[in-house]
């Protein structure tokens, strides 16, 4: 159905600006962030699953996805480190999308 895959790909194009503007709030200097060059070594990937991996979503679905996270360079950062990042990032991109922001949240992540 044409407006089931307009639906999954509205959803992961909101997860790919979420993801963009996690990357933001977790990379810098300040307390609570990581330093840029190790966010950037950070290799995270979300994969969709359920009816949103088969672009069968719906307006009352939920969007289910798998987050992977891991070190794209050991010698900038290290594999436990690259997991504490992903995590921070899969939190900011939850929240993104189904926490309360300017616009009221889109879909339960």
């Amino acid at each position: 159905d044409i407006v089931s895959a307009a639906l999954a790909d509205l959803a992961g194009a909101a997860l790919e600006a979420s993801l963009a503007v996690a990357r933001s709030r977790v990379s810098g200097t300040g307390p609570g962030t990581f330093p840029r060059e190790q966010v950037a070594a950070t290799r995270f990937a979300i994969i969709a699953m359920g009816k949103t991996g088969v672009r069968e979503l719906n307006y009352v679905s939920d969007v289910d996805v798998i987050f992977v996270g891991g070190t794209a360079d050991e010698e900038v950062v290290s594999e436990a480190r690259a997991i504490d990042i992903g995590t921070r990032l899969a939190v900011q991109t939850m929240r993104g999308i189904s926490g309360p922001e300017i616009e009221p949240p889109l879909w339960e992540v």
